[in-house]
């Protein structure tokens, strides 16, 4: 059978366990984001009370991975807002956690 042709009494609108994704469910999914992001916002300004400046670190890794400890030691060496990588040389064999930061999302 054809995937646009669905069974007499099947719900085209849902798929095995997953929700489907409907217009009410995206708003949903869009005012959760919505409220994570004030949250982390907000628990960053107070966390910046009081600078007057915004501190960058930026390096071109020409691969991350062998230096991510290095990386790691400078982040909390100093006090960064901002850490910019460029050429980390990461693949889908590089999970997230080899290459996170405390502190710092990606």
């Amino acid at each position: 059978m054809g995937s646009n042709i669905h069974s007499p009494g099947s719900n085209p609108q849902t798929t095995g366990d997953k929700e489907a994704t409907t217009p009410g469910n995206e708003r949903k999914d869009n005012q959760r984001r919505k409220r994570s992001d004030d949250f982390q916002r907000e628990n960053h300004q107070e966390n910046a009370k009081g600078r007057e400046q915004l501190k960058c670190f930026y390096t071109n890794a020409n691969s991350l991975i062998q230096k991510i400890d290095k990386l790691r030691e400078l982040a909390s060496a100093y006090e960064n807002d901002v850490i910019a990588v460029t050429e980390t040389w990461a693949h889908t064999e590089i999970n997230n956690a080899e290459l996170a930061i405390e502190g710092f999302n990606m």
